[in-house]
């Protein structure tokens, strides 16, 4: 690395712009992807500005202390650090999450597991049906098919809660809180409750809840799964989770941005990455209530191996599978079948 300090030394860097080009070649020469981007999203952040400010301001001189810290900020990106650990922050739902080493990442495919769990949301208030977010977003079960398109529009059929009972939403491993925090933020009149085995995951969580407004609707929990709302049998309508799922031989060779950074914890699934998932599985019928719907994010085509742990639990309809807009089996949904057979006891 001290090569890597020496070149640093000698970025010029007597304007703006010159400090991006020169930032975005010494990180080019270590490897690293995106190079211009992060260089960018750096030098934005010891300037505290804004992306419009920044472009406004190419041509200006960068004064010697700014030049230090951009350097600074250099190096430990060059190291592999990711850039939201460096900054503290990640967007996530349009939402500027808090996060830290404690906490995975937010990735923007783990929105489509939001947008699918608002609209599951319409399921369980009658008289609405559940509506894909998007009508190219079909499921596919088995493997078969794919989704495309983007996310044009959040949904406002939430309204219909007002004066029901408040929708009750569990978030399983909810790390920063990005997927509980959205929710709750979409659905004013939702309780969410957010679990996670990590303490300082919770703390970060709930900074982020209470950084957005939402933490008087959320409660927090440190343990293990189910374990904290062990007393909320068949309380839940919705239940989402993103569970750790690369298998433990896959470790070694996923990005030492990853690896060598983020909670393995957080990441490791077990021999064939499902131990959170059957556990999941497992449990979720006590705590959904009829007619109430879980969502998952998958790992790598694991699709139909979790739809059958769906199938072999019973008491729960044919799980669906969703893709991303990438074409990648993303999310699985299963909902709990009433002891009506149909629709939603919720109330």
């Amino acid at each position: 690395m001290k090569s890597l300090t020496s070149a640093l030394q000698t970025v010029p860097a007597e304007s703006v712009r010159g400090a991006v080009t020169a930032g975005t070649e010494l990180l080019r020469n270590a490897g690293i992807d995106g190079a211009r981007l992060d260089a960018e999203v750096l030098l934005r952040d010891v300037l505290a500005v804004e992306k419009t400010e920044f472009f406004l301001r190419l041509d200006e001189a960068l004064d010697a202390t700014a030049q230090r810290e951009f350097q600074k900020l250099l190096l430990r990106r060059a190291r592999r650090e990711p850039v939201a650990y460096i900054i503290g922050r990640k967007e996530f739902w349009s939402l500027d999450f808090v996060v830290t080493p404690a906490v995975l990442i937010p990735r923007p495919e783990t929105e489509l597991l939001v947008e699918l769990a608002l609209a599951r949301a319409t399921q369980v208030v009658p008289p609405r049906p559940f509506v894909p977010p998007h009508p190219s977003l079909s499921p596919v079960v088995g493997g078969e098919g794919k989704g495309e398109g983007a996310r044009d529009s959040r949904s406002d059929a939430f309204a219909c809660l007002d004066g029901k009972p408040p929708l009750k939403i569990l978030d399983l491993g909810t790390g920063s809180g990005a997927i509980a925090v959205s929710l709750a933020k979409e659905l004013p009149q939702a309780r969410v409750c957010a679990v996670d085995i990590s303490a300082a995951a919770i703390e970060v969580a709930r900074l982020n809840a209470r950084r957005h407004g939402v933490e008087e609707r959320m409660e927090f929990f440190c343990g293990d799964l189910f374990e904290p709302v062990a007393e909320e049998r068949e309380g839940f309508d919705l239940i989402v989770a993103n569970p750790p799922y690369i298998r433990n031989g896959d470790l070694v060779g996923v990005a030492p941005e990853i690896r060598k950074w983020e909670p393995i914890m957080a990441l490791n699934g077990g021999a064939d990455g499902l131990l959170y998932y059957r556990r999941i599985v497992a449990g979720a019928g006590d705590y959904l209530k009829g007619g109430g719907s879980i969502l998952i994010e998958l790992g790598d085509a694991m699709g139909d191996a979790v739809a059958r742990l769906f199938a072999d639990a019973g008491g729960f309809e044919p799980a669906q599978v969703y893709r991303d807009y990438a074409g990648k089996e993303r999310v699985i949904a299963a909902t709990k079948i009433s002891a009506a057979g149909k629709g939603s006891d919720r109330g």
